[in-house]
């Protein structure tokens, strides 16, 4: 009986690490190595996201610890793309953050996933 519940414990992860493999994936040949194109755009959004803590609970065998793990402060810019039609969201610098406003005219860089169409930004000029 105990070894059909490990042996079902154990596929259980099996699997799980497959799906999340998968995902890892999919992301990777979605958005790596693709080639980058220019386009006007327009700031459409900005968030700040405060730094903040978690905790991550390990328990190996008898023993159970908590890992606390620190989340640094981010600053988002979300970007209309005019070329793809599309939003596209990425972290920046302080300083870019505080300079550029919303509903501002940029000249972007970005990529197209070659599977979901996403578009990726990267940097922009304005």
């Amino acid at each position: 009986m105990v070894d059909r519940l490990i042996m079902g414990v154990f596929g259980l992860l099996v699997f799980a690490l497959v799906v999340l493999l998968g995902v890892i994936g999919y992301y990777v040949a979605d958005s790596v190595n693709l080639p980058e194109h220019e386009s006007s755009g327009q700031v459409s959004g900005k968030s700040y996201h405060h730094a903040y803590t978690s905790m991550v609970v390990v328990s190996t065998g008898r023993t159970t610890t908590v890992i606390p793990q620190y989340h640094p402060e981010r600053y988002s810019i979300c970007i209309f793309v005019d070329a793809t039609q599309q939003i596209g969201c990425a972290n920046y610098a302080q300083s870019t953050w505080n300079q550029v406003e919303r509903g501002r005219m940029v000249r972007v860089a970005y990529t197209s996933g070659r599977f979901s169409g996403a578009t990726y930004i990267g940097n922009f000029t304005y």
